[in-house]
């Protein structure tokens, strides 16, 4: 696929005037690494008990630099676990202080959606029923929006615009 794009480049006279060179990294094999104690252990062995005993190095990294208080930012493909790097954290700042919350924070209502279902079923799979997220956004009823505010969950999904219209105003 990148080939033909390549190809196209080169010949769009808009482009190929513009193109200094072409190369390509070499793939680089995902290292993994073993969760240690970086979480609090009901975490640790619901992880282990859903084959989760190792994540990704630049996970492990996050979440070194995220107990340290550091900002991070992730850069990696996709489907090398970037959206597990912060629902695991705020699972785990869950399992080790039950009053913190989140608010996460997407683009298009679509992503928070598919992020919703995906933090829905990792809770479900681990077994950790009291952690809740909800939904906020243009979609949310009047009603939904009293509970969530009267009830705040552990996460707030929600977008740019809302975040403004709702939370900012």
């Amino acid at each position: 696929m990148k080939e033909p794009f390549l190809s196209y480049l080169k010949q769009d006279p808009e482009f190929s005037e513009v193109i200094r060179s072409v190369f390509e990294l070499p793939e680089v094999a995902p290292e993994k690494a073993e969760t240690g104690s970086i979480f609090h252990s009901d975490l640790s062995k619901a992880l282990k008990e859903t084959g989760f005993s190792s994540l990704y190095i630049h996970q492990i990294e996050a979440f070194e630099n995220l107990y340290k208080g550091n900002n991070i930012l992730v850069s990696t493909p996709t489907g090398s676990g970037k959206s597990l790097i912060y629902q695991l954290f705020a699972i785990d700042s869950f399992l080790k202080d039950k009053k913190r919350k989140f608010l996460f924070i997407y683009p298009y209502k679509a992503l928070a959606q598919d992020q919703l279902a995906k933090l829905n079923e990792l809770t479900a799979k681990l077994g950790i029923s009291e952690f809740r997220a909800e939904i906020y956004d243009g979609d949310t009823t009047p009603y939904k929006r009293k509970k969530i505010q009267q009830n705040p969950p552990n996460v707030i999904m929600t977008n740019p615009e809302m975040l403004h219209l709702s939370f900012l105003a």
